[in-house]
């Protein structure tokens, strides 16, 4: 219909052309301005108006025309010539029912205009007229208070603006009001809690589309900047759902992909991020974007990603904080990759301006510490310390830099260093753990004085901290490495009686039992091993307790427990540090208690263990006993042969021999046994080594009967008699001597030989 008129409106300029504008009469005229100013064809009626202006100037219509022109100046954007005519209508008709809203368009145009002192006292004289017309006193107040605002004058803006919510609150100033008045509060803390409920207010009837998205833009960026970023999202998704293609969808995407990130959203904000950047933003915006996805990637795990995507913030913006920021984050991602070197080479690259400095130092003196360079890790944490001596890092770089001076074998400046922060931050948690490290440290130089002070320092003054028990153990072992048992034995009984469960409870009193076992108290010292082993100790403290126990009870002659002991620990951890002579001892109680199995697996040991010729052919030896005793007898041989070989002149050797020959006679190897009883006999001409040398002989005389050699078997069994007095054997010797001398016709000696058995033995009987 607008184009019909147009067109309409063309026409009668043809038809009126050439003969002038005077050929409509003023009132036709005017209407036809009229009808086009309705129609919002403002500058055809602009054109009308002005017409009329000029050539009709006794027109009693004058006010509306001079007012229809200020107001087509001021819809065609040309609010200098809307002044003009609003304050002309003003002076030449201040009677006219125009020249109100003629003053309420003129101030608003000057705050337009941007001169609000101009138009604050315009609005002012509007509100104390008393005849205002109701429809503009909503307005003029709220215009009223944003001149002020402009002008700084917070203070009349903030209860001009309240008076229009609460006296006007169905105008829809009512809501523009709530959103000045909210951006106002904010910059005051003191009146923080009323911004949201304005805000909300707002939101829940917004009077125009535009305030609405207005509202949920300020509501969803409060939020944001008060930190309740969860807030912030649910606004956020709002706006760029509900209104994608506004501004204020534009300007919120990123506060939105930082809302995201800040909720641990991460995969949502990145994909904003990813989605922006698809977009090709100007570079500080790409800047920031690229700094968001690099963030996002960082939580979601994606390390190389975000190195890379830090790598795009800095080479697209060099100088921009993002990329100075951007570069610190590479750093730090690639700390977290234990990839120090390329951590120190970034960080390396950033200006330690002072709200980076700390952390920049932090960074790098952990990274040095973390590939043991550490003097330049010594240096970065003491440049953390002196930048800010009572700063959040400070007791944390004390504690590091301690525990590198310690790792740099520096013990007494690692001491001190310690010392100074329990002495400088004593309420901080590592202040005890750092009197700990003190202590450890001295202890390590080798000056047991200085730990025992750290440690009893740390009693005195944190009696709850975590670290309380290991610091009474180790004042107890300090006492012990000074050589002050008695003094360590109190130390040891004091950390028992206060931590009875404790974690080195179990290490106490196996030192204790030592401590009694040294002091020849086996019965204390048992008692203390027993204690150990029911604070069930891990396997190898439990194994080397288990040893003392049972030389303490084997010293007080409690040998099957001791064996019982000794015999589990053959197959431990720490089986190695037995004593060749406890597992020789061993090994004979459980051959003497007929145990061959266990006897074997000791023996066995023992073998293995031996590392002297005279220990491996007694080891050799007392194998092939056991091996015999559950009758492995080529086993056995193989043992006692190999016990022959050693070369070594034992006891066990000798007797190897001689069983060799007796397993030897059994199998009926008559020519090698008799060689290696020959051999036991003539090796045992010591007197220790009577009862081998008369068994050799009793073997051989066995050895000459089985050869139906009378004579020789007479001579061996009558050496065993003559030589020997053995109720076990001698009397069978003598027994079989005479036998053999009857075999070969000496009846005279073998009736002499049975008159002495008699006379020796009464009780014998033939078996």
């Amino acid at each position: 219909m607008i184009r019909a008129f147009i067109q309409l409106t063309l026409l009668v300029g043809l038809l009126l052309g050439g003969t002038g504008a005077h050929a409509f009469e003023p009132e036709n005229q005017m209407q036809f301005a009229d009808a086009l100013y309705a129609r919002g064809l403002y500058d055809l009626a602009l054109d009308e108006y002005l017409l009329i202006s000029r050539e009709a100037g006794d027109f009693p219509r004058m006010d509306v025309v001079l007012y229809r022109i200020g107001e087509s100046h001021r819809r065609l954007q040309s609010p200098q010539a809307a002044e003009r005519f609003y304050l002309r209508l003003q002076r030449e008709h201040p009677s006219s029912a125009y020249a109100e809203r003629a003053a309420f368009r003129r101030a608003e145009v000057l705050l337009t205009l941007g001169r609000p002192g101009d138009a604050l006292p315009l609005f002012e004289a509007l509100l104390k007229d008393e005849s205002l017309a109701p429809a503009l006193v909503a307005p003029s107040l709220y215009y009223y208070g944003d001149a002020a605002r402009q002008l700084g004058r917070t203070d009349t803006a903030s209860d001009a603006f309240a008076s229009v919510i609460e006296q006007h609150a169905d105008s829809p100033f009512a809501a523009y009001a709530a959103l000045d008045l909210a951006q106002l509060l904010q910059a005051d803390p003191a009146r923080h809690d009323e911004v949201l409920p304005l805000l909300q207010s707002v939101n829940a009837a917004p009077p125009t589309e535009a305030v609405a998205l207005e509202g949920l833009f300020r509501e969803a960026d409060w939020h944001f900047r008060q930190g309740d970023y969860e807030a912030a999202v649910v606004l956020y998704d709002r706006l760029l759902r509900d209104h994608p293609d506004s501004r204020r969808a534009r300007e919120a995407r990123l506060q939105a992909a930082w809302s995201r990130h800040h909720t641990g959203a991460f995969a949502e904000s990145a994909a904003l991020a990813s989605a922006a950047l698809d977009e090709e933003p100007a570079i500080e915006q790409a800047a920031e974007w690229w700094y968001v996805l690099a963030n996002a990637q960082r939580q979601l795990l994606r390390a190389d990603d975000a190195r890379a995507s830090y790598q795009r913030v800095k080479d697209l913006a060099p100088d921009s904080d993002w990329a100075r920021i951007a570069v610190y984050e590479m750093a730090v991602v690639a700390f977290r990759q234990d990839d120090f070197d390329q951590a120190i080479e970034a960080a390396r690259q950033i200006e330690p301006d002072p709200a980076l400095r700390q952390d920049l130092y932090w960074l790098l003196a952990e990274s040095y510490a973390s590939i043991g360079r550490h003097d330049e890790a010594v240096q970065y944490y003491r440049r953390l310390i002196d930048a800010a001596p009572d700063g959040e890092y400070a007791p944390r770089a004390l504690y590091r830099l301690g525990r590198v001076l310690q790792q740099r074998q520096d013990h007494a400046q690692a001491a001190r260093t310690f010392r100074s922060l329990a002495d400088q931050f004593p309420d901080h948690d590592l202040a005890p753990q750092a009197l700990m490290s003190a202590a450890l440290s001295m202890a390590l130089q080798g000056e047991h004085e200085g730990a025992v002070s750290d440690w009893r320092r740390l009693l005195a003054e944190y009696s709850e901290a975590e670290m309380v028990g290991e610091a009474r153990y180790q004042l107890a072992l300090t006492k012990l490495q000074m050589g002050e048992s008695d003094a360590a034995r109190d130390a040891f009984d004091d950390y028992i009686e206060q931590h009875p469960g404790g974690v080195w409870a179990a290490e106490a009193h196996y030192r204790l039992g030592i401590l009694w076992q040294e002091a020849d108290e086996a019965a204390q010292a048992e008692q203390a091993f027993r204690a150990a082993l029911d604070a069930e100790p891990e396997n190898r403290l439990a194994e080397r307790v288990q040893y003392r126990l049972a030389v303490t009870l084997h010293e007080q002659e409690k040998d099957a427990e001791a064996a019982a002991l000794l015999q589990e620990l053959l197959t431990s951890a720490t089986r190695e540090t037995l004593p060749l002579p406890l597992i020789e001892w061993l090994t004979r109680y459980r051959l003497a208690a007929s145990a061959y199995a266990e006897a074997e697996e000791a023996a066995a040991f023992f073998v293995a263990r031996a590392d002297t010729a005279a220990w491996r052919q007694i080891a050799h030896a007392l194998l092939g006993q056991a091996h015999r005793g559950q009758q492995h007898i080529e086993a056995a041989i193989t043992a006692f042969e190999a016990s022959k070989a050693e070369d070594a002149r034992t006891r066990e050797g000798i007797e190897a021999t001689w069983l060799l020959g007796e397993i030897q006679l059994q199998q009926g190897d008559l020519e090698q046994a008799t060689a290696n009883l020959e051999d036991a006999a003539r090796q045992a001409s010591a007197d220790e080594l009577v009862d081998v040398r008369a068994r050799s002989y009793f073997a051989l005389g066995r050895a000459s009967e089985k050869q139906d050699d009378p004579r020789q078997a007479a001579r061996y069994f009558l050496a065993v008699a003559l030589l020997f007095d053995d109720p076990d054997f001698v009397p069978e010797a003598m027994h079989r001597a005479a036998q053999a001398l009857d075999a070969q016709g000496r009846v005279e000696e073998q009736q002499r030989t049975l008159a002495e058995l008699a006379e020796r033995y009464p009780n014998w009987t033939t078996p």
